[in-house]
């Protein structure tokens, strides 16, 4: 008796005559989701990287046109000049000081959470920190894209039990 007449071997090739093409099919089907799912969390990502690209390019134009505007503060050059025991120095270093919370606390739109002066000359630092939530406090705080209000960073700034600073932005007067 030949093999191909058997009923044994009718079943197992016509088993394989139907398996096999579904399994081939499975496999590419596979491969050709997972190509699919690639190109899609890479045109996310790039499109993400762009969106962020674009935030930071705004906040550094806004650091920029700030710093611009400082650099025009008649109290620069005053604190530059003078010594920390002249009476002029010390009115300069508070209206500064006190131009760095009005700035820090809403006129920026959160952006900056500290802004700093360091005399070089006088070995000395000047600062405003606003902001004590940590990175992913704020991220829990503010919905992508949108600027929280002054209330809404107060409601979600908080000490951190760990006791770490959140990672502040900063900024530094040129010239000085």
């Amino acid at each position: 008796m030949r093999i191909w007449h058997s009923v044994r071997f009718k079943i197992v090739f016509g088993f394989f005559i139907v398996i096999a093409p579904m399994v081939v099919f499975l496999i590419y089907n596979n491969l050709y989701a997972m190509k699919v799912v690639r190109q899609q969390i890479s045109a996310h990502y790039d499109n993400l990287l762009q969106t962020n690209i674009a935030e930071n390019d705004n906040i550094l134009h806004e650091y920029m046109v700030y710093l611009n505007r400082l650099e025009g503060n008649p109290d620069v050059p005053i604190i530059q000049a003078l010594t920390a025991a002249d009476s002029d120095f010390t009115l300069a270093k508070i209206r500064l000081l006190n131009q760095f919370v009005r700035d820090s606390s809403g006129i920026y739109y959160g952006m900056m959470d500290t802004l700093f002066l360091f005399d070089r000359k006088a070995d000395d630092l000047y600062y405003v920190t606003q902001d004590n939530s940590t990175y992913s406090e704020k991220g829990k705080c503010c919905s992508a894209g949108r600027a929280i209000t002054c209330e809404e960073r107060a409601a979600c700034s908080r000490t951190p039990a760990n006791g770490r600073r959140s990672s502040s932005e900063t900024i530094r007067i040129r010239g000085t």
